[in-house]
């Protein structure tokens, strides 16, 4: 989990972000999304209505996230996906989950989650095709490629 500190470097300007690009209606995908406690901090400038989808593979941080958008009720809840990125279309197609279709979502959001993507280029690429024309993909990372303890499997593609 991320500290405080580090969630004041972009919350500011992720705020400004989705009170650009979030329509009325307007849709947002959180990948990687942890417990949702990021979210709460912007979720304020986001219209009433907007639908928020989320993956988490951490169980634990699954159900926060989904505790987080449970108060909200201003917001409409879309897809909760408790599977890790590299796996949201097999799974999804193996368990008829649902998964936002390509092009539908006015915001992706990918906060300090790339480094537990196991093919960095096909996991831009699949993020960048559920964001709809003139919507953003907005992502945070940091180099941490020496301390970062939060997954397995180290950074590929990177280098």
């Amino acid at each position: 989990m991320m500290g405080t500190a580090q969630r004041d470097l972009f919350v500011p300007t992720l705020r400004a972000t989705a009170a650009t690009y979030l329509p009325t209606g307007g849709h947002v995908f959180d990948v990687g999304a942890g417990d949702g406690q990021t979210f709460a901090l912007i979720a304020d400038v986001m219209p009433a209505g907007t639908t928020v989808s989320f993956e988490a593979p951490n169980l634990d941080y699954f159900a926060d996230y989904r505790d987080v958008l449970t108060r909200l009720t201003y917001l409409q809840s879309g897809c909760a996906l408790s599977v890790g990125f590299d796996d949201l279309d097999a799974v999804a197609e193996h368990r008829a989950a649902d998964v936002p279709a390509d092009a539908s979502q006015d915001l992706v959001m990918a906060l300090h989650m790339i480094y537990c993507l196991a093919d960095l280029p096909a996991g831009l690429s699949r993020m960048a095709r559920f964001v709809r024309p003139g919507g953003m993909l907005f992502i945070v990372f940091a180099d941490e490629t020496t301390g970062y303890m939060g997954c397995t499997g180290g950074v590929r593609g990177l280098r």
